[in-house]
């Protein structure tokens, strides 16, 4: 039950934080230079200008928020020496990210190939 609330607790400050971090950028109109979307479009092949930044934004604010936390958690649970937690905890946080961001590439790229679909039918 504790682990939960470890969970929870650092999920809402690391949510807050992203949040706060979204909101400036999207004020001083940065989103667009954020590092995440370089990598889905160089390594998923998509066009930058069909992705929709904003809601894009938010789900890595979403999902970066889920993997911290979560990566902090599992190595809090593991009761063994520091040095083996911090590896452990650098394994899993990789490991989450290749997985996480790759599955949002493919979604997005099967979005991009049905909207080029939809303009190809139509004309």
């Amino acid at each position: 039950m504790e682990d939960l609330i470890v969970f929870m607790t650092s999920f809402f400050i690391i949510f807050v934080v992203y949040l706060v971090i979204y909101f400036i950028k999207r004020k001083k109109k940065t989103l667009k230079d954020m590092k995440e979307f370089d990598i889905l479009a160089s390594r998923f092949h998509l066009n930058r200008k069909s992705m929709n930044e904003n809601r894009l934004a938010l789900i890595f604010v979403l999902i970066n928020s889920l993997i911290i936390s979560s990566v902090g958690t599992m190595c809090t649970m593991v009761e063994t020496n520091a040095i083996w937690q911090l590896l452990i905890g650098f394994a899993l946080l990789m490991a989450l990210i290749i997985i996480s961001y790759t599955i949002i590439g493919y979604i997005l790229k099967k979005k991009e190939g049905i909207k080029n679909e939809r303009k190809r039918n139509r004309k």
